[in-house]
């Protein structure tokens, strides 16, 4: 993949502020206890299928060491599978139109071969945010996209965080 060289940790930056300041910066606006301090998911937790109706897995992790490729509906509109930033919004060699989102984990979400793309970089979007829609061909009987998970420059099989049954 092109795009990755050194991320900029929005997270990292994020907790140190609120190490040395308090809680008054919101790079990941999300859940918050009563007392007003950010609730944190453990990898593993709190990812949400990125598409409605999803068909079947055509393409395993296991296939390509990076992502799956999933199929869907046709008309079907990919979805951020957890919240955090936009940190990637355009077109890459290997994934064409793509998203990827930063989680507070440091976890990245990318989401590939798009038809379009509705969110722009810095963007906050939650779980379930439409990012963009499954691109459709000949090949597939509905839409399809790529779909794949990182942590710490390591691709990780989406299958070890979420269900695609």
């Amino acid at each position: 993949m092109q795009w990755y060289g050194e991320e900029f940790q929005f997270a990292a930056v994020s907790g140190w502020y609120e190490e040395q300041f308090g809680r008054p910066l919101a790079l990941f606006p999300g859940d918050v206890n009563e007392s007003g301090e950010q609730v944190e998911e453990p990898i593993g937790e709190g990812y949400a299928l990125p598409a409605a109706g999803i068909i079947e897995v055509r393409e395993s992790f296991s296939e390509n060491g990076q992502a799956m490729i999933v199929e869907t509906a046709e008309d079907a509109m990919v979805t951020a599978a957890r919240g955090g930033v936009v940190i990637r919004a355009g077109t890459d060699s290997e994934w064409g139109d793509a998203v990827v989102v930063q989680h507070e984990d440091g976890t990245e979400a990318m989401y590939g071969t798009l038809d379009a793309i509705d969110v722009n970089l810095y963007d906050h979007v939650q779980s379930g945010d439409v990012l963009g829609a499954v691109t459709t061909s000949d090949e597939f009987e509905g839409g399809s996209f790529m779909f794949g998970l990182r942590k710490n420059n390591e691709f990780i099989d989406p299958n070890e965080v979420m269900t695609f049954d």
